[in-house]
């Protein structure tokens, strides 16, 4: 596992690429440990060997048989950095990962001492190293049968009583304080931002207390101009909180995005 890859030219990186098979230019972030970290299967693997209570005999222990126990248990079904589920009788311990160019899984099987790493150098609607893994769990775990359909589409937005209405707040940015109102209907959401027009969402979702959707429009940042605007909004008593999203428009390359957070509550007028 690389801490710091400088070289644009490495021959041992991979090109990532776009769905549509173009090749994406090197980038990088300057936010390491949030992202951005350069390993090899074999590096992933040396990490999994440690958290399955495994490690080999030149990787120093730095964290201590209960902290790891720690960090796999939870009630929530998410621990300290791992997914936590039951799956055909087994207890798992995953991860996922995507950017642009690249999607990964990571999963433990700890009672089998079974890890799978599974890297793809392709767009993260890339839904192949899932698969793999899915094989990899069928050959090697005798209960395992992997269920192989495709996803079933999203059912169609149907908004419950306590979510229609207008909601009306603000987004608060380094550039100021931008009004934001929305009205929820039976069937669809509109939005406006700032002096922006009134757009419907697309991809709304409505689950467990949280609303999904996007739009066309920004928050009147530098780092993102016009493009789209992605909510997570999750109900809590009168209130409709949670992060709003500007992605740039970056016509076929990788673009920016800048996240607030937005306050909404039900208006009467």
């Amino acid at each position: 596992m690389e801490d710091d890859v400088t070289d644009t030219h490495d021959k041992r990186l991979a090109v990532r690429y776009w769905q549509d098979g173009r090749p994406i230019p090197f980038y990088d972030f300057d936010h390491r440990g949030a992202s951005a970290v350069f390993a090899s299967a074999n590096g992933l693997v040396r990490f999994a060997m440690f958290h399955l209570k495994a490690g080999l005999r030149d990787q120093e222990r730095i964290l201590t048989s209960e902290s790891v126990d720690a960090m796999q248990n939870a009630n929530s079904g998410y621990g300290i950095g791992w997914a936590l589920s039951e799956e055909k009788g087994y207890r798992i311990v995953s991860h996922s990962g995507g950017m642009a160019g690249v999607t990964t899984t990571l999963r433990l099987v700890p009672s089998e001492k079974l890890a799978i790493v599974v890297l793809s150098n392709g767009n993260p609607g890339v839904v192949l190293p899932a698969r793999v893994a899915a094989y990899i769990l069928h050959t090697m775990l005798p209960r395992w049968e992997p269920d192989m359909r495709r996803p079933d589409p999203p059912p169609p937005f149907v908004a419950p009583a306590e979510l229609i209405g207008k909601w009306r707040g603000q987004v608060h940015s380094y550039k100021g304080r931008i009004t934001v109102t929305v009205r929820v209907g039976r069937s669809e959401i509109h939005a406006r931002v700032g002096d922006g027009e009134d757009l419907a969402w697309s991809g709304v979702q409505w689950d467990n207390g949280a609303l999904i959707g996007r739009m066309p429009g920004d928050i009147a940042v530098d780092e993102t101009g016009g493009g789209s605007l992605a909510f997570g909004l999750r109900l809590r008593g009168q209130v409709l909180s949670g992060p709003i999203t500007s992605h740039s428009s970056a016509s076929g390359r990788i673009g920016n995005a800048l996240t607030q957070w937005m306050e909404l509550r039900r208006s009467r007028d």
